[in-house]
């Protein structure tokens, strides 16, 4: 049996082990995640998740919770919609609701 294709909407996520890369997203919604900063989580959570896991090849945990995104920083590489680049500069937004005539709240266009 062949392995599954990994998903092409690859992203990172903050996990307890340090940051991670969603590499699969199964139909049943359970994330395979490839933990990048195992060396850097906290010895104890280590050898707790070594017990149930191999040694063998990449790090994985598997679950089905929501894993919050990266945050940013200058000179990561991204991929969007638009093609790829890498952040330069990180600029802070905020999204201002006007009152309209008709007295309801509506966004103000950028």
């Amino acid at each position: 049996m062949a392995p599954p294709e990994q998903n092409k909407d690859q992203r990172l996520v903050e996990t307890q082990f340090g940051k991670g890369l969603v590499v699969f997203t199964r139909p049943d919604g359970t994330q395979e995640v490839e933990l990048l900063e195992w060396k850097k989580s906290v010895k104890e959570t280590r050898v707790a998740a070594k017990q149930y896991g191999t040694s063998k090849g990449p790090h994985m945990i598997y679950t089905k919770d929501a894993l919050d995104s990266v945050d940013p920083k200058v000179g990561d590489d991204v991929i969007c919609s638009f093609g790829r680049g890498t952040v330069t500069k990180i600029v802070r937004v905020k999204i201002v609701k006007k009152e309209t005539s008709s007295g309801s709240d509506e966004t103000a266009p950028d």
